[in-house]
């Protein structure tokens, strides 16, 4: 029989406790795990939101804890069920992390490779079935984008990252709003106007990099996240957005409209060190730049085939 394949991450300040619960992992002979340590909380606040098959968390994580680094993600960005492997064992604590996130709470000094395995296939099989509750907190209903809730925790989460582990990164914040859109409904119908907004949200979706994130803020606003990019970078990929937004989107009937957005950055620190002064700073930049946008969308004849 074929053995299954888990990609797993163990969270431990301790490498002694890391290499037994790998060893333990290690006898289920029907399961082939690639096993990544992570022993600092840095270097985990980083690790935590990208893609895991299972994450076994230790509560104690030198100066902070992994309450702490829970807390700074929060459930619904979590990519994979996170179990809490711990030898900090009290009923305060078993119940914390189940509020924070966890799928399960097992203490060190119970632990059998037999307990481990069940655990995990019970935490994966939990995950799974609450994934569409976590996407319907986490996304617009729209245009699948995700919503305003998650954007700012995504970004609250960066923050604090920087401030707790002391770096600074180039991150920014776009700014978009589409221009017009009024005009849109009033003239072509709600239905057309609902259209626009899909198309433009999965145009800039299709466009932008594996770590940016796109999220729809408002009825007509979207904003993204760019993290580890120059301004020269970002001012690229404005203009490439630009463009792609305003390629002819076809409303039906026979109709193309040209649409155009405008768009404003504001970058961390320098504009803002929180995200409600980063959005409030790209939404100004956003105003000033709609001065040069005022003609309203123009229809285009689809040509005939």
């Amino acid at each position: 029989m074929d053995q299954t394949s888990r990609n797993v991450l163990i969270i431990d300040d301790s490498y002694e406790d890391a290499t037994l619960i790998s060893r333990m992992l290690e006898k289920n002979p029907n399961v082939r795990y690639e096993i990544e340590i992570v022993n600092n909380y840095c270097d985990a606040a980083l690790r935590l939101t990208t893609p895991f098959d299972i994450c076994l968390l230790d509560q104690n994580l030198g100066g902070a804890t992994g309450l702490d680094l829970l807390r700074t993600v929060e459930g619904t960005l979590l990519p994979g069920p996170v179990i809490m492997v711990t030898g900090s064992s009290s009923q305060w604590l078993d119940e914390s992390a189940l509020e924070a996130g966890v799928c399960d709470y097992l203490p060190k000094q119970e632990l059998t490779p037999a307990l481990l395995d069940r655990s995990i296939r019970y935490a994966m099989t939990k995950f799974s079935k609450d994934k569409e509750l976590r996407r319907i907190a986490s996304h617009d209903s729209l245009t699948d984008a995700f919503n305003r809730r998650y954007f700012s925790e995504l970004c609250d989460r960066a923050l604090d990252d920087f401030n707790v582990c002391g770096r600074v990164d180039n991150l920014s914040i776009v700014y978009i709003d589409i221009d017009n859109f009024k005009s849109i409904n009033d003239t072509h119908g709600h239905q057309a106007g609902d259209l626009v907004l899909c198309i433009i949200s999965k145009r800039i979706a299709n466009r932008i990099r594996a770590n940016e994130v796109l999220a729809r803020i408002g009825g007509d606003e979207f904003a993204i996240y760019i993290p580890d990019s120059s301004k020269e970078q970002v001012e690229a990929e404005v203009t490439r957005l630009r463009n792609t937004i305003a390629e002819p989107i076809d409303i039906g009937d026979g109709k193309k409209l040209i649409v155009e957005a405008s768009i404003g950055v504001s970058r961390y620190p320098d504009q803002g060190k929180s995200i409600e002064d980063l959005l409030k700073q790209a939404d100004a930049e956003m105003y000033s730049d709609k001065e040069d946008h005022r003609a309203p969308p123009h229809p285009v004849r689809a040509s005939a085939h």
